[in-house]
């Protein structure tokens, strides 16, 4: 499934998706592969998430992150999700 998506051309992806509250959102923030290292909260993520909270460089942030092509904006959704303790319902 995964290799399956990351094939699917985005101007086929609302196809896919079909009529999901939020879908044309989600679409383009995939698009975009958003990547903010310069955001605090992200770099805490990774930190805390990779690296047990020790702090590490941008350097070492692009290596991780580097794997998560294509879905660098889903993973950074993610990782901002784990700073907040309280769980959120959708």
């Amino acid at each position: 499934m995964r290799r399956e998506a990351a094939r699917i051309r985005f101007d086929q992806a609302d196809e896919k998706v079909g009529n999901v509250d939020g879908s044309p959102w989600i679409r383009n923030q995939v698009q975009q592969q958003s990547l903010p290292l310069d955001d605090l909260g992200l770099q805490r993520a990774i930190c805390l998430n990779y690296f047990r909270g020790r702090s590490v460089s941008l350097r070492t942030m692009r290596k991780i992150a580097s794997v998560w092509d294509p879905w660098r904006s889903v993973a950074t959704w993610y990782l901002w999700r784990s700073l907040d303790p309280i769980p959120v319902e959708y």
